[in-house]
């Protein structure tokens, strides 16, 4: 007995249009880090005389004054091919004691998640298969400069640092322009696509305002980029008018630089006055006195003055060191970043002038970073990977799927540029390739969230969307949709939508067909009500008419006979799962009453429908302790509850879903990930027996997956596809009386 599950959803390749390559793997064999000095992607792509450092004038500033201590002020920056959207940046709580976790140190496999590549750059990808240590494999080149002092600098305690251990590989160098001019700053990696420095390298009203682009190299040693480069995708500073209390900021990468296997990345912290008092710290950057500022230089100093927002150190802070992230010598925060160097400060309280000055991570500091930074929280466990196609495409949510004729199925996701994308199987292969994309466009401003797709008769798809705009991610924003029959007629067009300004929802619609001529698509609206818009092929799209409900969460909805389709939600108030079902104009239990199933039903995130059969409803979801639950119905009663076991949910505001398909009458496949651990399981029924069995473990796909997808075009065939915990890329594999 197999499995499998039948979802909707959207997301992430990028690009143009047409048929083009989705962000990811080079054609070439994986590359292995550090890079080959013979490398072409190895050589600096700039010319470094084209950037100056920027010596930040020394301003005195009482030790007690605040400045607004206030959320992070943000731009999209332009790269090469587009902008990362700011809703694909996910939040990651703060640690409780204060500290967010480091990657990449010797022997350590730290957790990571990753975000979009970008399409454009195509840059080299991490070797997957190899996450060891990089002490030993960048020695052999960079060793010779190790410990030669720089007569230079300004402090005695600064020597010249080539990359060969775990702390200075993420040292950045950071090559910006400005409206009027370029910069160099350094900066540090917090995340595999984080970096903190200045807001002065990010933010200059001298300058002309914000960066317009970043340069950014882990690693630097002349000319030679050991862990290749990246561009800023997105900017953070906490103040537009910065000074040195509030002069820090936040870069976020378009690719993966910091992946462990590449540069790695610290952790950051804040510590309190106590834990400042009598402290030596040492940091990495790129001050210009060291070979013109393309070779990396290790300071360490005492920290004689401390306040409320920012420290003064003996360290250097000639020009171009700005941003270094500043690491504190005691075993709690070891290699955590706890300040960002500013350059030269002056304070009377202190035993000289002319010290270095960094602006201090405080705790409410600590906040607005990690609801920033790409999100490492979730821990990377490595699994079978091999045994799952590798299919490109990013995705930020789970992968739209229908099968639209016997023998085929499509893949939906939405794209870097906001678009939505999509890919098919059939007996001639994929189409345009299994790692190429073509792109079906979006309506005005692109689409968010998941994007739905429903088979109404063979070759004949429906395809639904939420609309992003302008409004804050929980507002309520227009439903959007297209047709597709066959292979090439579209409607409204090729990459063309239609939306409804009278049908707005907060969730990602749900969407099924009842007949041929038949469509209801189902929204949540801002006061927790479900609101269905149908269409028949006599009276076209109708009006919306209000369903009643009390949901935050994404509908699920099947249709198991003709002009029958029956609804489910999880009730806002209790976590039960509600129903509803409607048969031609016939609402039960009313047009507006929704059946709620008992206590015994809560679930801690959406629930999940499938029929398999005119008088089979199953109802799954996931509970608050990581088991599935299901609830069904054969005909005069709900049943339930039955607990199927597992651990699938990793606690906090994250919920666990699973995804439920019917390959034949009787048959259920259920797909679930195992958010803790990493990798997609399986449980089946054909009617009379669980397989592997009904309250216990779940058999194992393995790979990475954070969520399953699935669909059937036949009864010996199931198709999974997941997003990879490691960068979410597509993977994909499928079942024919074994799994391939």
């Amino acid at each position: 007995m197999l499995a499998a599950v039948a979802v909707f959803a959207n997301l992430g390749c990028s690009n143009s249009s047409g048929e083009h390559p989705v962000p990811g793997r080079p054609g070439s064999p994986a590359k292995k880090y550090p890079l080959s000095p013979d490398d072409p992607e190895a050589r600096l792509p700039v010319d470094p005389a084209d950037f100056v450092a920027h010596d930040v004038p020394a301003t005195l500033v009482p030790p007690f004054s605040k400045t607004p201590d206030g959320p992070l002020v943000s731009r999209d920056l332009a790269v090469p091919g587009g902008v990362l959207p700011a809703s694909d940046v996910p939040l990651v709580a703060p640690a409780p004691i204060g500290t967010a976790g480091q990657g990449g140190a010797p022997g350590s496999h730290p957790p990571l998640t990753s975000q979009l590549e970008h399409p454009a750059r195509q840059p080299p990808s991490p070797d997957l298969s190899d996450l060891s240590d990089l002490s030993d494999l960048s020695a052999g080149h960079l060793a010779a400069a190790e410990g030669k002092t720089v007569g230079t600098v300004q402090q005695p305690y600064s020597i010249q640092k080539d990359t060969v251990d775990w702390k200075s590989r993420h040292a950045t160098k950071l090559f910006i322009t400005f409206p009027s001019q370029g910069r160099v700053c350094s900066g540090t990696l917090i995340g595999t696509k984080t970096v903190i420095t200045n807001a002065h390298c990010i933010y200059d009203s001298a300058f002309g305002g914000w960066a317009q682009s970043m340069l950014v190299v882990p690693g630097l040693d002349g000319t030679y980029m050991p862990f290749g480069q990246a561009n800023a995708a997105k900017l953070y500073v906490a103040d537009t008018d910065w000074n040195e209390n509030n002069d820090y900021g936040i870069v976020i990468l378009d690719r993966h630089v910091g992946h462990p296997s590449m540069a790695g990345y610290l952790g950051y912290a804040w510590m309190s006055d106590s834990q400042w008092n009598n402290r030596w710290v040492e940091y990495y950057g790129y001050p210009t006195a060291v070979e013109g500022g393309l070779r990396q230089s290790y300071t360490e100093g005492f920290v004689p003055c401390v306040y409320d927002l920012r420290v003064y150190h003996e360290g250097d802070s000639t020009p171009g060191s700005s941003g270094s992230g500043i690491l504190p010598w005691t075993s709690t925060y070891s290699g955590h970043v706890v300040a960002v160097n500013r350059g030269v400060g002056t304070w009377w309280d202190c035993t000289w002038s002319g010290m270095g000055v960094a602006t201090r991570i405080t705790e409410q500091r600590f906040n607005f970073i990690s609801s920033v930074r790409d999100n490492p929280s979730v821990p990377y466990v490595s699994g079978n990977e091999s045994s799952w196609g590798w299919h490109e495409g990013y995705p930020t949510a789970p992968v739209g799927m229908v099968s639209p004729a016997p023998g085929k199925f499509d893949m939906y996701i939405r794209g870097l540029d906001n678009n939505v994308w999509m890919q098919r199987y059939s007996s001639a292969g994929w189409s345009p390739s299994s790692a190429t994309w073509t792109t079906i466009g979006g309506p005005a401003g692109g689409v968010i969230g998941r994007v739905t797709a429903v088979k109404r008769f063979d070759e004949q798809v429906d395809i639904f969307a939420r609309q992003k705009t302008g409004m804050p991610s929980e507002e309520p924003t227009p439903v959007c949709t297209k047709a597709r029959y066959g292979d090439s007629s579209w409607w409204p067009g090729p990459t063309t939508w239609a939306c409804w300004a009278d049908f707005k929802t907060t969730a990602w619609p749900a969407a099924t067909s009842t007949d041929a001529n038949r469509l209801h698509v189902f929204a949540v609206g801002s006061d927790g009500k479900v609101w269905e818009k149908a269409w028949t092929s006599a009276a076209g799209w109708l009006a919306p008419i209000d369903l009643g409900g009390n949901t935050k969460d994404p509908v699920t909805v099947v249709s198991r006979s003709q002009f029958r389709w029956d609804a489910f939600i999880r009730d806002a108030t209790t976590g039960q799962i509600c129903t509803k079902s409607r048969n031609g104009g016939a609402f039960w239990p009313g047009e507006t009453q929704w059946f709620c199933m008992g206590t015994g039903s809560a679930i801690a995130g959406p629930p999940t429908a499938v029929t398999s059969g005119v008088n089979a409803l199953d109802v799954v979801g996931v509970t608050q302790s990581g088991q599935v639950l299901r609830m069904w119905w054969r005909g005069g009663a709900w049943q339930g509850p039955m607990l199927l076991g597992g651990a699938f949910s990793s606690g906090g505001n994250v919920a666990a879903t699973v995804a439920a398909v019917s390959r034949s009458p009787n048959q259920l496949d259920f797909f679930a990930s195992d958010l803790a651990t990493g990798g997609i399981f399986l449980k089946a029924f054909d009617g009379t027996t669980w397989w592997p069995n009904q309250s216990g473990g779940w058999a194992s796909l393995g790979g990475d997956g954070i969520d399953a997808s699935a669909v059937s075009f036949a009864p010996n065939r199931l198709d999974v596809v997941t997003r990879s915990r490691l960068d979410k890329a597509v993977r994909h594999r499928h079942w024919q009386n074994i799994w391939w």
